[in-house]
């Protein structure tokens, strides 16, 4: 009986030391391709300050969502700059990557986003095949989200032919940032930051590569460089409805549709004086269809009476709606910082279930109307839409002053960081 233990824990120590030994080959695998990545790029990077001299770089923008298009003003200064060739180059995220078919763009519908807005774009997806990036014969190369692509587009594989770059298309909505797949991020060259505070909290989990992390301002947010913000209108109002997908068990549980989705349709219902716009996170669909919270045909319902009584825009390209509009409701975490530079109010939607939002996204939240259930949300509509007392307006003013300190074009700071490298 004894030695029959002692076998059993001798089979049980020697399958540790095996998990033990798997777990320390894979940390090792990731630790080499961090260390491959930045050799090449040193490489990369030390070839370039030679070419540079001679003909523009190539920069590539690699876009597989047009809906989170971020990267407008950093393309079109790239543009104007003798150094660079920019080019959109549209894929489309891969079908192994858990998304539904109805929030998947097709490369078709990338491109025709694109050439509306008069870009010139190539297709990275042809009969079913992803393209080699290197067709395109990219010196540069922004990736627009670091998941749903190929290994034949990753930045491990492109850091023998490029300096690979990253820009979170949202504003760091959670405190959790993209730690979920850390790998895009050891193997990238930089990675771009909207705020100093993102310093700290991207480095918790970071455990390789931190050296990537240039803070430069968010080129989304330069959409606002000389923009002040009116007040209300005299004759019509203009405000925005925008929910966030995720109600129930979801990644971030920001989703407050339970409480405030059917109240604020009814509650714009009886408020016909002001003009609305219904902005739904692009997912609200098809997740709700997929975990069962409506069905097909409650959803279409709902959809359709907002176009009853308002714009339904789901577009990616929403900054004229936010300029223009005088209010947001929400419970979409990036939108608090990207409205914030509106001046206008915000009525945050919280969720008792909420995951914690990012360290930058909590300091822009303090200075926005905090809303828990519907009682409130329904007196706060009524004091500041209806009797248009904004009483937190000033304090928005102060906040936004302290918070984003002048630092010029984002878009320009990113491209003067890599011409300073490239030693132009």
């Amino acid at each position: 009986m004894l030695s029959s233990l002692i076998k059993r824990d001798d089979d049980a120590a020697h399958l540790r030391i095996n998990i033990c030994g798997i777990k320390f080959s894979k940390k090792r695998n990731v630790e080499l391709s961090y260390k491959k990545s930045q050799k090449n790029y040193c490489k990369i990077l030390n070839k370039l300050k030679q070419e540079v001299k001679t003909r523009p770089l190539r920069v590539i923008f690699l876009v597989t969502e047009k809906q989170k298009w971020g990267y407008q003003s950093l393309y079109e200064n790239f543009l104007a700059d003798k150094h660079f060739e920019p080019i959109i180059v549209a894929s489309c995220v891969t079908a192994k990557h858990e998304i539904n078919e109805e929030e998947r763009c097709s490369v078709e519908e990338n491109i025709e986003f694109f050439k509306e807005k008069g870009i010139n774009v190539e297709k990275a997806y042809i009969d079913n095949e992803y393209i080699d990036l290197t067709t395109f014969n990219p010196d540069i190369i922004f990736y627009q989200q670091p998941w749903g692509m190929p290994e034949l587009h990753s930045p491990y594989r492109m850091s023998k032919y490029a300096l690979c770059c990253y820009c979170s298309y949202s504003i760091a909505a959670t405190k959790a940032g993209s730690k979920n797949n850390p790998i895009f991020f050891y193997n990238i060259w930089k990675y771009f930051l909207a705020h100093e505070c993102m310093i700290e909290e991207t480095e918790s989990w970071m455990e390789y590569n931190t050296e990537a992390l240039k803070v430069t301002g968010h080129p989304k947010l330069d959409v606002y460089q000389n923009y002040k913000a009116d007040t209300f209108k005299q004759d019509k109002h203009y405000v925005i409805y925008a929910p966030h997908f995720s109600v129930g068990k979801s990644l971030l549980n920001f989703g407050t549709f339970d409480w405030s989705g059917q109240f604020m349709l009814d509650w714009a219902k009886s408020h016909p004086e002001i003009n609305w716009v219904f902005k739904p996170h692009p997912k609200l669909k098809s997740y709700f269809s997929k975990i069962d919270y409506m069905t097909e045909e409650e959803i279409n319902n709902y959809f359709d009476e907002w176009a009853k009584i308002g714009l339904v825009y789901e577009s990616g390209d929403y900054f004229d709606i936010f300029k223009d509009s005088d209010a947001m409701i929400t419970d979409c975490g990036s939108f608090c910082t990207e409205y914030f530079f509106t001046g206008k109010p915000l009525f945050h939607l919280i969720s008792e279930n909420s995951k914690p939002h990012s360290a930058l996204n909590r300091m822009v939240n303090a200075n926005h109307y905090s809303i828990y259930n519907k009682e409130t949300l329904e007196k706060y509509l009524e004091e500041i839409l209806l009797k248009k007392n904004d009483f937190l307006k000033e304090t928005r003013k102060r906040a936004l002053k302290e918070i984003f300190k002048d630092n010029g074009n984002s878009a320009q700071n990113i491209i003067d960081y890599i011409k300073g490298e490239l030693e132009i």
